[in-house]
């Protein structure tokens, strides 16, 4: 056993082994479905067109840690404007750049 960690070399195995096996299935399913690929070729494009925005709109923001903005492809591919503020990773409130303003909500 490592006694760092408290997991056995056995275990640590079997976990490797069952996320290889999950990665291995999930790549089966995507090759059968190509449709996200359309999916996100779209939201890519969208994406691309307000990139410009994007980026304008984000450097209104700071960030501090462990507050930072994260940006939503399905939000973003609407408006260009609109953050998920996260704190350790927990969304805590939507900031939105709307007509030159900064609207929160929670």
């Amino acid at each position: 056993m490592n006694t760092a960690t408290g997991q056995s070399e056995n275990t640590k195995s079997s976990f490797k082994y069952d996320c290889d096996d999950l990665v291995s299935k999930v790549q089966l399913e995507l090759l059968k479905n190509i449709e996200w690929e359309d999916r996100y070729a779209k939201y890519a494009e969208a994406i691309k067109s307000n990139l410009t925005i994007i980026k304008n709109n984000k450097q209104r923001f700071n960030e501090w840690s462990p507050l930072f903005l994260y940006m939503n492809v399905t939000e973003e591919k609407k408006s260009g404007g609109t953050f998920s503020l996260r704190y350790r990773g927990q969304d805590v409130a939507k900031l939105q750049v709307k007509n030159g303003s900064i609207l929160i909500s929670t």
